[in-house]
This record gives structure tokens, sequence and C-alpha cells, in this order.
């Protein structure tokens, strides 16, 4: 009888697990950050129409300033486009970062620095939503290949 039992048991614990686990397993679907997201210019409180130049600095070391108005405009507008969560206090979100880059004013960072996979505003952090900046992470990929057709090479 007390077999009959244990083996019931077992056998729904192991269906309930296997339940769950499926469920929350679907890796393209974890989200970091904490609360909603939100659009990335509901956070500004700078004018980024102020920068007369995006310094980009890419991982393999590769250096691009952007100081056209019209490729300017474009990546701001792709930029508060973006959806953002907030950032746990030490909330790990990948191996490293492609790129960021940092809007000027002279030789004045504007309080905002944009990685692809780290945002900071007025010191506070973000993490981009993945989804959301895939078009802003093409076009600056696209940016610093025209400087260094290998870049990034493994990324599409």
């Amino acid at each position: 009888m007390v077999i009959k039992w244990v083996n019931r048991y077992v056998e729904w614990f192991l269906i309930l697990f296997i339940l769950l686990f499926s469920a929350g397993c679907d890796l393209s679907q974890v989200e970091h950050g904490k609360g909603n997201p939100m659009a990335f210019h509901e956070l500004l409180t700078t004018d980024l129409s102020k920068a007369d130049r995006v310094e980009i600095q890419f991982s393999d070391g590769t250096r691009v300033s952007v100081s056209d108005p019209k490729t300017m405009d474009e990546m701001i507008s792709q930029l508060e486009e973006v959806k953002v969560k907030e950032k746990e206090s030490v909330e790990s979100v990948g191996v490293g970062s492609l790129y960021y880059m940092d809007f000027m004013e002279r030789e004045n960072r504007l309080g905002v620095r944009y990685g692809n996979t780290e945002v900071t505003v007025n010191g506070k952090e973000y993490i981009p939503v993945k989804d959301e900046a895939k078009k802003l992470d093409q076009t600056i990929i696209e940016i610093g290949r025209e400087k260094n057709p290998e870049l990034l090479s493994g990324v599409k």
C-alpha cells in the first residue's frame, strides 16, 4: 500500500515538474530587468538633438565618430523608440557588449550612454529589450562596417 502511494506521488511530482520545466524553459523569452518596459524617450531629460556627434566604441576596439546630421537624426529616432527595463542591482545580462555609444556636445557627454547590453541615463542603468532594439543595433553595426568591413564578422 505504501509503495503504491509513493509511486503515485513520484509519478505526479514528475508530471508536474516536467510541465513546469517545459513552460519556463524557452530561453529566448527570458527578459532581464525589473518592472515593465518603457520607451527610452520617456527617460530622457536631455535633448539629444543638441549633440554635435555620436562616439561609438565597438568591442574589437574600432571607434567611429558620427557627425552627419541626417545619420544622427536616424540614430536618435530609432533610439527613442527602443524599450528598456530598469536594471537589477547586480544583474548580469550576457557575456559582453558589442558596442556602446555616447552622445557628445563639444567635449561633454550628454548624460546618455547606449550599449547593446546596457543603457545609462543620468547615472541610472537600464537594460534594452532585445526585440525592440534589433533595428538600432543593426544600424550601429552597419555604420561601423562602413569604416571596418570586417567588424563583428560573426554578427549578422
